[in-house]
């Protein structure tokens, strides 16, 4: 993906007292050329973070909201900040792929990420990111299936049963989510038709995930991230096709994730505390909560602040390190993800902070995202 050079130059100036060299190395790719992406190392994506930081808060004024909504929330310094860092790495293929889809695809879970791409698009005006993002998120329609459901050659393309479509919910509430932004950006009328050419599509997925809403309730009850990303894709599509029946779905899915909620405050996964499954629950909680009904909407936010009271009691303030001592999936050897062992989701709980700066008020905690992404990158 491209950067925009004079971005570039005013960040590496803002910061030359501290890196001389950061200037000249990142010019040298770009003056060379070198194809749309370029790569940082751990040090130069740390310093590019900080970079980013500096000058978006010293830079730029507060970006003012009444009411939360999407769009204040990924305007906000912390997450632009983190977006300018984390984009410029993101590689999208000629096809469309990302992530681990990049060269060949595995599952439709591995390109959420593109959501990003719309995000940091819509909050910087880059068209370019919009218009990779859209691909990205198009293209899984290509491997789906008669039933709406979609291949997963990851897992041998075995028949998709309802302890499967957690994964598929990340993706279409990805899509949805996506949607939504581009419906209340000044993008609208050129983008969002573009993403919609998969309305039938995801509206077979829909049809099929209604005939077995009840089991894969049942089934996902014990994991609340699954829940909300399940509850995320319910309602964003029942807000954009005005269908009541979805977002009733939706409100069913909130509800019982709100009942599986401790009474310490965390949401569950695997009947216990979690840091990072708690922080990723609660941010598409955030989320679902700024189309939820006027009555849901209340009951959800006084949730989240339960459960993000929790997870910052478990962040240190000064270096940004999340604890796993009470973790029962993530960060102590207890499960692997295609092969490799699950530590927490540091990105996620970032967002989790910075969505919280908007829905909660609360100023610290987009600062402290920044300093969970600073820690994660030296780890």
């Amino acid at each position: 993906m491209r950067y925009n050079e004079a971005m570039l130059k005013s960040l590496s100036a803002s910061f030359q007292y501290a890196n001389g060299s950061f200037e000249e190395k990142i010019m040298k790719k770009l003056n060379k050329g070198s194809c749309s992406t370029i790569r940082f190392g751990q040090k130069c994506a740390i310093t590019l973070f900080v970079l980013s930081a500096i000058c978006l808060y010293a830079a730029e004024p507060g970006f003012s909201a009444g009411v939360p909504t999407q769009i204040s929330c990924i305007k906000t310094k912390a997450f632009r900040a983190y977006l300018a860092a984390k984009i410029p790495g993101m590689k999208v293929s000629s096809s469309g792929g990302i992530g681990r889809n990049v060269n060949t695809f595995s599952d439709a879970a591995g390109q959420r990420s593109a959501l990003l791409l719309i995000l940091f698009g819509v909050s910087n005006n880059d068209t370019f990111a919009i218009d990779n993002g859209v691909k990205a998120l198009i293209m899984p329609f290509s491997y789906q299936n008669d039933d709406g459901t979609f291949k997963c050659p990851a897992a041998g393309s075995k028949k998709v049963e309802p302890r499967d479509i957690y994964g598929e919910a990340m993706f279409i509430g990805a899509v949805g989510e996506a949607a939504l932004v581009l419906k209340d950006s000044p993008y609208a009328d050129t983008y969002l038709p573009k993403l919609l050419v998969c309305k039938a599509r995801v509206k077979r997925w829909f049809a099929h995930i209604i005939t077995i809403k009840d089991a894969v309730l049942e089934i996902d009850r014990n994991f609340c991230n699954r829940l909300a990303f399940d509850a995320l894709a319910f309602e964003s599509f029942g807000v954009l096709f005005n269908d009541r029946e979805l977002i009733a779905i939706g409100e069913t899915f909130i509800r019982e994730t709100m009942r599986m909620q401790s009474e310490q405050g965390y949401y569950p996964d695997n009947k216990g505390p979690d840091t990072s499954y708690n922080a990723v629950t609660a941010w598409k909680m955030q989320v679902c909560s700024l189309y939820a009904g006027e009555k849901l909407k209340p009951l959800m936010v006084n949730s989240i602040a339960r459960a993000m009271a929790w997870e910052i009691e478990r962040i240190d303030l000064q270096t940004g390190a999340v604890s796993v001592d009470e973790n029962v999936r993530t960060g102590k050897g207890q499960e692997k993800f295609l092969g490799h062992v699950k530590d927490v989701n540091f990105q996620e709980v970032a967002y989790s902070l910075f969505y919280w700066e908007t829905i909660g008020g609360n100023a610290a905690a987009g600062e402290l995202g920044g300093k969970v992404i600073a820690y994660a990158l030296k780890k």
